[in-house]
């Protein structure tokens, strides 16, 4: 029985132990994130201009079908996403497949995403193009058509998270000019992730909030894909502003997902990742077994 005690008894010394070192390096790298300092590369961005002569707007497309010219709308989103919601007779294709299909030479070529990530769409339309295709991308994507409009069939409530940006697409986009960045935090917080961005607090008064916002957007370099980003400190509130903005005008209105926290979180992921593929590179070069 004694035996048996002390067995018992070690064993719980040694969950203890585990359990202790366990917490106590989760808590050191909770506390070495805290002090992270994002680098000045990682911030940077608002420095290129979308080529306006690859877009198209909702507006004209829809004058155009009214007409019955041949335009093919083409949704270049990943399945399960088109299949939750898309502009009804457009067709799904991966954007690296669209040059294979010969059929879509025989009439306009609409290119189509949510609403930002223009980067690669630029590229690829311009390839089309140089291939025969007569190839446009829609400004303001979904979002704006749905703004402008138009029509979307599917998942309503999918629709509803149609303007909320990740940040990772964000990261990608944030080097182009046509976005008009607002943080709404009660300390102008954003200034450190994002340098250019427009301090107005949001305190339930509608009109003066859409007032400044608007005094914000009519010294910003003018730009036809202009989208105006609203930045909180959690991602929280977003509704509330969303209502409030409702009868602001502005067009292209988007959500930063997880807010500044969330996007200081992935920022310091990017960063760590970096510093870890530095690590092994050196360490491979210092391997005295490697070849």
């Amino acid at each position: 029985m004694k035996i048996k005690n002390k067995f018992l008894l070690l064993m719980l010394c040694c969950i203890t132990v585990f359990i202790c070192g366990a917490v106590e390096p989760a808590a050191a790298d909770s506390a070495k994130r805290d002090n992270i300092a994002i680098p000045d590369e990682l911030i940077a961005g608002n420095m290129i201009r979308h080529d306006m002569d690859l877009f198209v707007f909702p507006e004209n497309v829809m004058m155009n079908m009214k007409g019955n010219k041949a335009i093919f709308l083409v949704d270049i989103r990943n399945k399960a996403k088109f299949d939750n919601f898309r502009i009804p007779g457009s067709i799904n294709i991966p954007l690296y497949a669209i040059k294979t299909k010969a059929a879509l030479r025989t009439g306009s070529l609409v290119l189509i995403n949510a609403g930002h990530r223009y980067g690669q769409l630029e590229k690829t339309c311009r390839q089309l193009r140089k291939s025969g295709f007569k190839a446009s991308i829609l400004a303001g994507g979904l979002n704006r058509w749905q703004q402008a409009g138009g029509r979307l069939e599917g998942d309503p409530f999918a629709k509803k998270e149609l303007n909320k940006v990740a940040p990772q697409a964000w990261f990608q986009e944030k080097k182009y000019k046509n976005w008009v960045v607002v943080d709404v935090t009660e300390n102008g917080s954003g200034k450190e992730l994002i340098p250019w961005s427009a301090s107005v607090s949001f305190k339930d008064d509608s009109e003066s909030f859409n007032n400044r916002i608007a005094e914000v957007v009519a010294v910003t370099d003018k730009n036809s894909l202009l989208s105006v980003l609203i930045v909180s400190e959690d991602g929280e509130g977003y509704g509330q502003i969303e209502k409030a903005m409702e009868n602001s005008g502005i067009k292209n209105l988007f959500f930063l997902k997880g807010g500044f926290r969330g996007y200081r979180k992935f920022l310091e992921d990017q960063m760590l990742m970096g510093q870890g593929a530095k690590k092994r590179k050196v360490g491979v070069k210092g391997c005295s077994s490697c070849p």
